[in-house]
């Protein structure tokens, strides 16, 4: 082997040499970015996760609560009707004695605005249901979109 060759030889090993380790630390650093990358995406589904979990918790507690309110709404117009009912049979009685003491009375009771309160929880209830669809309606969407992007 004379000395030119043995040049070459050297100048190869030498240009080969850097190219092994610009690959051998791509590698590397790639390795890193996916173990990260998977670290990072393992950390967002997890949170999805958990929101997926609130929201449908949400959902759930609306929808009792929905259920409650209109037991409660149903109940008090039964209780004003109830109500209603017997003060007109208190009133008639009171008027069937003929007693004056009784006029008073009578007046009183019959001035009670029963169908105002009636009116009135029928207005409160009527305005709170939309509310209600509305943000059961958004958690129903989120949670679609959840679905879809956490795969």
């Amino acid at each position: 082997m004379n000395v030119e060759q043995g040049k070459r030889r050297h100048e190869t090993s030498f240009s080969v040499l850097p190219i092994t380790r610009i690959e051998k630390d791509c590698n590397e650093a790639k390795q890193e970015y996916d173990r990260r990358f998977n670290d990072t995406t393992t950390k967002i589904n997890m949170c999805l996760n958990q929101v997926q979990s609130l929201m449908n918790c949400f959902s759930s507690t609306i929808q009792r609560q929905n259920e409650m309110i209109y037991v409660l709404k149903t109940s008090l117009n039964e209780c004003l009707e109830i109500i209603k009912i017997t003060n007109q049979a208190l009133c008639l009685l009171l008027d069937k004695t003929g007693e004056q003491q009784y006029k008073d009375m009578i007046q009183q009771i019959s001035a009670i605005p029963l169908e105002d309160r009636q009116t009135s929880i029928h207005k409160f209830f009527s305005a709170y249901s939309p509310l209600i669809d509305e943000i059961t309606m958004k958690i129903m969407d989120a949670t679609e979109k959840l679905h879809i992007h956490n795969g």
